[in-house]
């Protein structure tokens, strides 16, 4: 009979089917377009609700919470270069932890905890931000909700608004 094999590396998977060319794929993200090695995917909440990073990561690529919590154990368990993707149903939580990361994607998730997240930038489509973030790039606001800043969120470049309101509290900044 026919043998299908699927290998999955660092930079993708390639599916060959039998006797048929080979199809590779690679993750893309299509709101940011980051691409490149594989991803840490946390996306399975009823058997495991909570996920805690206890050991480094070694995987370059995006990590992604999809459903159910991500948790920190101690510091720097992702790459610094690695983008973090927070999706609607996940939840980041870094503890009392401090972490360094590429890209913050806040796609419709939770951010929380007491511990530093700091990162390159930030691309804001929505989402609930409760832990400290600091930015040494711009702030994207993407997507059509309305956004008003925390006072726990510092970003040193620019404030770009693609789509939704930028809106200003009360004796705010």
């Amino acid at each position: 009979g026919r043998v299908d094999t699927i290998v999955i590396t660092s930079s993708g998977a390639t599916v060959t089917k039998g006797a048929e060319p080979s199809v590779q794929f690679s993750l893309t993200w299509p709101q940011s377009g980051v691409s490149g090695a594989a991803a840490f995917v946390k996306s399975n909440f009823y058997n495991t609700p909570v996920t805690t990073l206890t050991n480094t990561l070694t995987t370059t690529g995006p990590v992604e919470v999809h459903t159910g919590e991500l948790a920190l154990g101690a510091n720097h368990r992702i790459p610094d270069s690695a983008p973090l993707m927070v999706k609607p149903g996940g939840t980041f939580n870094t503890a009392t932890f401090f972490e360094t990361v590429g890209k913050l994607i806040m796609d419709g998730g939770v951010l929380k905890g007491t511990g530093t997240l700091t990162v390159s930038s930030i691309e804001w489509w929505g989402g609930i931000l409760t832990a400290p973030v600091t930015a040494s790039g711009n702030f994207v606001k993407k997507g059509g909700t309305d956004w008003s800043r925390p006072a726990n969120l510092t970003y040193s470049g620019d404030t770009v608004i693609e789509s939704g309101d930028l809106v200003f509290q009360p004796g705010g900044t």
